[in-house]
């Protein structure tokens, strides 16, 4: 309620139960899957045409492993952080890059 207009933003707000709105949580755990999703199939259609380099697949950083930073970031979002790496997991499997899933 009124007490949200005089903390700072990157305080976490909960409900006057004191528990995390669910919603909330459900569209961060949204954000971080369709993250995964993108870094994998950015890697695949890369797999597929090697003559992309490297900087015009990731161009903000060189060598950036954005599925290991969405579960990095998971955790400071109070999402399971196994959520993201099962999801990371069947994203490889169902783009055919079975030899990275299984690691």
């Amino acid at each position: 309620g009124k007490n949200a207009f005089f903390k700072d933003l990157t305080s976490i707000q909960l409900l006057p139960s004191g528990d995390m709105d669910p919603n909330v949580l459900s569209i961060r755990q949204q954000f971080l899957v369709k993250v995964v999703s993108a870094a994998v199939q950015t890697l695949c259609s890369a797999q597929k045409a090697k003559e992309v380099s490297e900087e015009e697949l990731f161009p903000f950083e060189k060598g950036k492993n954005w599925p290991t930073l969405a579960a990095d970031l998971a955790q400071y979002l109070q999402i399971s952080e196994d959520v993201v790496r099962r999801h990371y997991v069947c994203e490889l499997y169902s783009y055919g890059m079975d030899h990275l899933g299984e690691e």
